[in-house]
């Protein structure tokens, strides 16, 4: 099977964009056939906003992943206390010196619109396993549950 060659054009556009009218056209094709593709502006926003949005939900999801290791980690080192395989002084070293190994560090959340995404991952982990807590929300993701809540209740407030 031989493949066609393809020669791939981008033009823009002398039309003024209003969002509707194409910004530029891509043309590609061959002898035979010759294909268009009208870009307008709204279709360049909306694939940079689906790009930021997978970046934004990767961050968190990174995070989600990472806390749980926190958490088992830290459940690991009280186990180890308690079946006496290391001392207070030894545990208490290790939360010192491994803080970050252990403990979750909440932080300012970063744009409102986060919550949405938030919204978003929490709605798709816990499908039929479990709902979640504001404050398991919020360890989850290492953000305040203060902000978590007023961001949540200020989108409430912005749907009414």
């Amino acid at each position: 099977m031989e493949t066609p060659e393809t020669n791939l054009l981008a033009i823009p556009s002398v039309e003024e964009t209003d969002g509707k009218r194409p910004f530029f056209q891509i043309v590609f094709g061959n002898q035979e056939v010759t294909n268009i593709i009208d870009v307008n502006q709204s279709i360049i926003e909306k694939s940079f906003r689906a790009i930021e949005y997978s970046r934004k939900s990767e961050v968190y999801l990174i995070e989600a992943t990472r806390n749980f290791i926190r958490k088992l980690n830290f459940a690991e080192l009280n186990e180890a206390l308690e079946d006496n395989e290391i001392t207070e002084d030894e545990y208490n070293s290790a939360l010192d010196h491994n803080s970050e190994k252990f403990v979750v560090t909440l932080r300012d959340i970063g744009c409102p619109s986060d919550v949405l995404i938030i919204a978003d991952l929490v709605k798709k982990i816990g499908y039929d396993l479990r709902e979640f807590s504001t404050s398991e929300v919020s360890e989850m993701f290492s953000v305040k549950e203060n902000q978590l809540i007023a961001h949540v209740d200020s989108l409430r407030n912005q749907l009414k």
